[in-house]
């Protein structure tokens, strides 16, 4: 079996093109007319036991990277990510979504501060208090030098 699909700026019709042998029949029936899974963010396995392996990872290189230097940084920056999207669209009402906006914030909050906490608990970044004010999202992140050198050798968090 064998098959090409459109490409961009070649094709405005989407069209995918499908070979294969007779054997292959029933295979290609199955695999064009199946329901396509939904996509999910992999920033986060399951959110009500916050398994955040991924979540550490991108939070380390944003912080490692210089994008970001303190919290609420860490904060915006997940607010664009496909994750603050998908759980934006979970909702469908107008009304649902704006109770469930400050559900989705409060969530997105939670993790980032329990990956901030485990970066920290595992030496890979650390806060340091700017003098204007006294709250966590004024604390100034970077990355260690152990959180660099598992940054630029792509090693796991």
């Amino acid at each position: 079996m064998t098959g090409r699909a459109g490409r961009k700026g070649e094709s405005d019709t989407g069209e995918s093109i499908l070979i294969c042998r007779t054997n292959e029949r029933n295979q290609a029936k199955l695999l064009t007319l199946s329901d396509i899974p939904p996509v999910k963010s992999c920033l986060v396995g399951k959110l009500q036991n916050k398994s955040t392996v991924r979540m550490e990872r991108a939070v380390l290189e944003v912080i490692g990277s210089g994008l970001v230097s303190n919290i609420h940084e860490v904060m915006v920056y997940i607010q664009y990510s496909f994750l603050h999207a998908q759980l934006s669209s979970e909702t469908t009402s107008s009304q649902r979504r704006r109770r469930s906006s400050n559900h989705e914030l409060k969530l997105l909050d939670d993790i980032v501060h329990t990956c901030v906490e485990w970066l920290v608990n595992n030496e890979f970044i650390y806060l340091q208090q700017c003098e204007e004010k006294g709250q966590s999202m004024s604390k100034k992140v970077m990355a260690t030098q152990f959180g660099r050198a598992s940054l630029y050798s792509s090693l796991p968090t």
